[in-house]
C-alpha cells in the first residue's frame, strides 16, 4: 500500500520531532486488563486536529519493542494540527508474566 505525499510528509514530521521538550501531559485510565491492571492513554496535541495518530507500544506481552517508540513520543511536544495518542500497552498483564 502506497502512502500519499500528504501523509508521508505529516509522518516524517513526527519523525523528526520525535525528541523535543516534554510536554507535560497527563495520562488517563482507558479500560483495564482481565487481571485489573490499568491501560493508559496520553493524549499529546489539541483535540480537533486534523490528524490523529494512535501508537500502541505493546500488544503482545512477550514483544515489548514498541516501548523504544513509546518512551520518546511521551516526551514530544505537541506537533500544529496533530494530536498524538499514545497507548504504552494494551497487555498489562501478559507484560508482567
Amino acid at each position: 500500500m502506497r502512502v500519499p505525499a500528504t501523509r508521508r510528509s505529516t509522518l516524517s514530521a513526527l519523525v523528526a520531532l520525535a525528541v523535543t521538550a516534554p510536554v507535560g501531559a497527563a495520562a488517563e485510565i482507558i479500560g483495564r486488563s482481565v487481571l485489573g491492571r490499568p491501560i493508559s492513554l496520553t493524549r499529546i496535541g489539541d483535540d480537533s486536529a486534523a490528524v490523529k495518530v494512535l501508537v500502541v507500544g505493546v500488544i503482545h506481552g512477550n514483544e515489548d519493542a514498541g516501548l523504544s517508540v513509546v518512551g520518546p513520543l511521551l516526551s514530544t511536544a505537541a506537533i500544529p494540527g496533530v494530536q498524538l495518542l499514545v497507548v504504552p500497552s494494551v497487555n498489562p498483564d501478559g507484560r508482567r508474566a
